[in-house]
């Protein structure tokens, strides 16, 4: 009987894999499903009185009153990928639409004399993306493990300029949360800080224009040295699977003390420097039915320092006159995912 048995399990079909289980994240979005994502980010900054220093020695400003600076930062961003190919885990291929994008900062210097009022200076900035109603195809590359964008264009549409695809991040999944899964309730584990670029800058490099014009370059070489420069420490905690708003959600607590620093040269000779430190907290949301991201809040307590050095002329001949802004507040980042088209 034992051996009649034995032969019939032989018999028998190879089994197939095991579905994901249900009690840990996995990604099943089908090919041909739309997701509409929504990204906002706000940041709020005030200074300390700022710090004068000539050849390095500070200067007492009590006499002539205070100087401060308030920063100010708002963006929304929506994009709609197309998933067109899933293997392995996540998506192989899709097709990104840059669909609508709001980008307002405003730095307000606040001049107030010792025996006076203070006086407000605003300047603010409206920026535009060129890649604004633009389609992007980003196709997997697991050799480098990275997406591979290009340019999706209907026939007899002029071709975007190719330099517009540098930089640009096409992972808005956190699949990285999902590797070396499943994992038990309370689990936690170390990220690289990097990981948190997506949070910074979660499309990568939008090629921000200011009036028309590209972001000058000092800005822009400072931005890409402080994404080199993130270093610090960061984890991430599986918190199992929670009902929120009738879905079943799966929670990753996320925190990150992070550090960078960058600095540049204008071309008139004046040295741009900035500091930075992070301390971030947030969850990471992931639809257990629908077997994808959900979306995510961030928030970080921001301490910065911006400096500028330039050389003056003096009474006894040239000097190096340094103005340093202390500044602290919060930063807030949030994504939300809905099916759609």
């Amino acid at each position: 009987m034992f051996a009649r048995a034995l032969a019939a399990l032989l018999l028998l079909p190879p089994a197939v894999s095991a579905p994901a289980p249900r009690d840990f994240p996995a990604y099943r979005v089908e090919a041909g499903t739309t997701l509409v994502r929504t990204l906002t980010s706000t940041t709020r900054l005030d200074s300390k009185p700022v710090r004068m220093y000539v050849d390095g020695e500070e200067l007492p400003t009590e006499a002539q009153g205070e100087v401060r600076l308030r920063v100010t930062d708002d963006k929304e961003y929506e994009v709609a990928d197309t998933i067109t190919a899933v293997a392995a885990g996540r998506a192989t291929r899709f097709e990104r639409e840059y669909r609508e994008f709001k980008n307002r900062s405003s730095e307000i210097v606040v001049a107030k004399p010792k025996d006076g009022d203070a006086v407000e200076r605003e300047s603010a900035r409206e920026r535009t993306t060129p890649l604004e109603g633009h389609t992007v195809r980003f196709t997997w590359d697991a050799g480098e493990e990275e997406y591979a964008p290009t340019f999706v264009v209907a026939e007899g549409a002029e071709r975007p300029d190719a330099s517009l695809l540098e930089g640009l991040a096409g992972d808005l999944e956190w699949i990285v949360l999902l590797e070396d899964g499943p994992r038990e309730v309370g689990a936690t584990f170390a990220l690289e800080a990097a990981v948190f670029e997506r949070v910074q800058y979660p499309l990568g490099d939008l090629h921000w224009l200011a009036d028309g014009e590209p972001v000058e370059r000092v800005g822009k070489e400072i931005n890409e040295e402080l994404s080199e420069n993130l270093a610090g420490k960061a984890k991430a905690t599986w918190r199992g699977v929670r009902e929120e708003d009738g879905r079943q959600l799966g929670v990753f607590e996320l925190e990150a003390d992070l550090t960078s620093r960058a600095e540049a040269e204008t071309d008139s000779g004046e040295t741009r420097a900035v500091e930075l430190e992070l301390d971030y907290e947030g969850r990471v949301l992931w639809d257990m039915q629908a077997g994808r991201l959900a979306g995510y809040s961030f928030e970080a307590d921001v301490r910065s320092v911006l400096s500028s050095t330039r050389e003056v002329q003096g009474p006894q001949g040239k000097v190096a006159l340094r103005q340093v802004f202390d500044l602290e507040g919060t930063a807030k980042h949030a994504l939300t995912v809905r099916t759609g088209s």
